[in-house]
């Protein structure tokens, strides 16, 4: 591998952009999920206080008091889906209320459980949310005694809660009223219909993923041809070196690289990477590429622009190399003189050449891409002559007009306007 020569100094984001680039993501780079219970027994239910039901009553939430029924209730929500490495940034639950209060302030509170209330005891249960758990809410409020689903800001203390359970399967709650009306907090009674999810408790969580954004560390050629010897290269290959250092996490994952140059020319867009910390083993080969493909009419030394970016953020970096441009008038012996015009045009020119002899010539005419877009051959030239051109249905922009004989290559930059 070589580095590339007359190098000049690569730049950065600035420092501002990264910073408001993680502010960004802070904000937008956020995905909210709704866990659920699942409908099999005792992921949610109740028991009566009083033991004048007894035991554990499956499927159907009740927190609530009256003078005969006086019910704690349970969830239990699968958070299998929330990834092992997120951080949770706000939940709250949505819970339904089934049967309108008659109090004048309906008080629910939500409550730490610290047993499994699909196979903990009657008592333990009882115990847990009666008066042994944690208040992870609070409040009284006249729109709880109201049909229909209400959402319930959960504190601190179930955040932190909830994010010691992540990489865990489930995260569970009891629930209790002051309510005079049994049933004023009715949840997902799939006992009695398992496919009616319409009052079933919800946990809403919202949580963000570390994020990893590219920034190059270098971008050097290998597979390098100068077949002369001068120091520039008529082909090479890029070899780039992304290192995942911006941000929290450890591997940028989709990157893609965009290559353009200070002539003008896009040499194309190659990914997405995944690009792990900072290691050499993952860079990246992006080639073949050669200059005559590109317009280039002398030995010059181009500067080419490596852009790499993923979702969360990007980076650029500059290098010089110095391109072999093979395919000058002195290639062809036979031509003494060779002109385009005008130029730039509307896609109608004129080309113009002198020969000391006839010769037979292949013109393709190449677009920034490298790719042919038109192709003629011209028979027993001789003299001085001219023909015209119509590429007025070609798109604006440069193009390589290359002209070929047995003896070399000529190649001249158009610009259509």
């Amino acid at each position: 591998m070589r580095n590339f020569t007359n190098f000049k100094m690569y730049k950065r984001i600035i420092i501002a952009s990264l910073i408001s680039l993680t502010f960004l993501i802070n904000i937008f780079g956020q995905t909210t999920i709704d866990c659920r219970p699942h409908a099999t027994p005792y992921w949610t239910g109740r028991i009566d206080k009083y033991g004048i039901l007894g035991g554990k009553l499956d499927g159907e939430i009740k927190a609530g008091s009256s003078f005969a029924n006086n019910f704690v209730g349970w969830a239990v929500f699968d958070i299998s889906s929330i990834p092992s490495n997120a951080t949770i940034t706000s939940a709250y639950i949505k819970t339904y209320t089934n049967n309108s209060s008659s109090s004048s302030s309906h008080c629910l509170y939500v409550c730490e459980i610290n047993v499994n209330p699909i196979t903990a005891s009657y008592g333990d249960i009882l115990f847990d949310i009666g008066q042994g758990s944690s208040v992870l809410y609070s409040g009284c409020s006249d729109a709880m005694r109201s049909t229909g689903y209400h959402d319930i800001s959960i504190n601190s203390i179930a955040i932190i809660d909830l994010q010691n359970n992540v990489g865990s399967s489930t995260w569970k709650v009891g629930f209790r009223s002051n309510d005079q009306n049994k049933g004023v907090f009715d949840g997902w009674n799939w006992s009695s219909n398992p496919t009616n999810q319409n009052a079933e408790p919800m946990l809403m969580v919202t949580y963000t993923l570390p994020f990893c954004y590219p920034v190059i560390y270098s971008a050097d050629i290998t597979n390098e041809v100068d077949s002369d010897g001068d120091g520039c290269y008529e082909q090479w290959d890029f070899e780039v070196d992304v290192d995942a250092s911006g941000g929290s996490g450890t591997i940028a994952y989709d990157v893609y690289i965009q290559i353009t140059d200070d002539e003008g020319h896009n040499w194309g867009t190659s990914g997405p990477y995944d690009f792990n910390g900072t290691s050499t083993s993952d860079n990246k080969i992006i080639g073949t590429w050669n200059a005559t493909n590109y317009g280039f009419t002398s030995n010059q030394n181009v500067e080419f622009s490596f852009y790499a970016y993923n979702n969360y953020g990007n980076d650029t970096y500059d290098q010089s190399l110095c391109v072999e441009f093979y395919g000058g008038i002195d290639d062809i012996e036979s031509l003494t003189s060779f002109n385009i015009f005008p130029n730039p045009n509307t896609g109608q020119f004129v080309l113009e050449m002198e020969l000391t002899q006839q010769a037979d010539f292949e013109i393709s005419v190449i677009n920034i891409s490298g790719q042919e877009v038109y192709n003629e051959k011209l028979k027993s030239i001789s003299g001085k002559c001219q023909k015209n051109f119509d590429l007025s249905n070609l798109s604006k922009g440069i193009y390589n007009f290359q002209l070929l004989t047995n003896d070399g290559v000529v190649n001249k930059k158009i610009i259509i306007q």
